[in-house]
């Protein structure tokens, strides 16, 4: 339960299209975090506030709803004006009294949402397909994709591909069927994502809600269709393979293992922040674990500026974790939404699992 930092009145959530809103009703005074306002203002506003509360001491008078921590105090100019708004840099919660939020004009991204009525927005997207559709065929094809068949489709798209892996002996049930419950849960939930995200995303401040429920059902759900395919793809080119070496129920345990772990290591560092963790990225980095360190000399694909490079995927697991460090960095600066936390959480529990099993023994090479 939040109160007012003002009044000590019980805050209300309230949803809207950016992200969710903490409302007090008495002094009307409204809470978000970080990543909400820089969804509803200006990118350089939003990072010109955090700089500010993050270089500040937390000395203030009042209280991080979140956290119960000492805020910090920091001015802001706001057209002619200047106000003062109070910050947490623990939650990345920030407060602002009766009309100070107001003050900040709405982004254009927003404004336009808010016009465009439901089929002007249908149309947008279909003449937006459209037009990727004649820049790929108007293309030249210097690396032969037409040759590749399939895999063509997830090079275009940035993604890696297995190169001379080892082919599994049997089908992939658990991997199949979990790619299968995420894509439906995921798409389902696009109807009314917001609302599905606020009820079953995994929330710091309120980690144990439905009984804790939320540490899971935050695996089943996807904040886009970009973040559900390259999580889809990743789940599946690498899933078969370390179902294989475990057999289906040891994979269960890894991917839900995996989950757990990312978002208790999203909660220490952000104990008390209100925005909701999605997406099946924690389980699956325990995959991508558990199949670097049983595959370290094989070869991935990258199609990069019209030209493949192949990289053995020891290496390329070395990247991705640096890049993840990189991304924890971002993200306790306010500068990132991706929880690079939960796929550092994620990825020990592979490591972990590698070790402890029978089987992790060095394959491919």
């Amino acid at each position: 339960m939040m109160e007012c930092p003002t009044c000590k009145t019980v805050l209300q959530r309230c949803k809207r299209r950016e992200g969710l809103y903490w409302v007090c009703k008495h002094c009307g005074g409204r809470g978000l975090n970080i990543s909400v306002f820089r969804k509803r203002t200006d990118n350089d506003v939003a990072n010109y506030l955090w700089r500010k509360v993050y270089d500040s001491p937390s000395s203030g008078i009042r209280k991080c709803p979140a956290c119960g921590k000492r805020m910090a105090e920091v001015p802001m100019p706001a057209g002619r004006t200047q106000v003062k708004l109070d910050g947490c840099k623990r939650c990345q919660f920030i407060w602002f009294d009766p009309e100070e939020l107001d003050v900040f004009p709405m982004s254009r991204e927003v404004r336009a949402k808010d016009e465009l009525s439901p089929e002007a927005k249908r149309e947008l997207a279909l003449i937006e397909v459209r037009m990727m559709g004649e820049r790929l065929r108007a293309s030249e094809d210097p690396a032969g994709l037409e040759e590749l068949g399939l895999k063509a489709i997830p090079a275009v798209m940035g993604l890696p591909v297995e190169d001379d892996a080892c082919t599994v002996s049997s089908i992939p049930w658990a991997t199949w069927i979990v790619a299968g419950l995420v894509a439906l849960f995921s798409i389902s939930s696009f109807q009314d994502l917001r609302g599905v995200v606020d009820l079953f995303g995994f929330i710091p401040s309120e980690p144990f809600r439905f009984m804790g429920l939320t540490f899971f059902s935050s695996f089943f759900i996807h904040a886009g269709w970009w973040h559900l395919i390259s999580n889809l793809y990743f789940l599946i080119v690498f899933g078969d393979n370390v179902e294989e070496i475990l057999s289906i129920k040891r994979f269960i345990i890894l991917i839900l293992l995996s989950t757990l772990a990312g978002n208790i290591v999203h909660l220490i560092f952000f104990a008390g922040t209100t925005t909701p963790c999605v997406g099946a990225s924690g389980g699956i980095s325990g995959i991508i674990a558990f199949y670097a360190f049983s595959y370290p000399f094989t070869n991935l694909r990258i199609f990069f500026r019209f030209f493949w490079g192949t990289i053995p995927v020891y290496l390329a697991f070395i990247i991705w974790v640096l890049f993840q460090i990189i991304g924890l960095r971002l993200l306790l600066e306010g500068e990132s939404s991706t929880a690079s936390t939960a796929h550092l959480g994620g990825c020990v529990v592979g490591i972990i699992f590698w070790l402890c099993s029978n089987s992790g023994s060095r394959r491919g090479g």
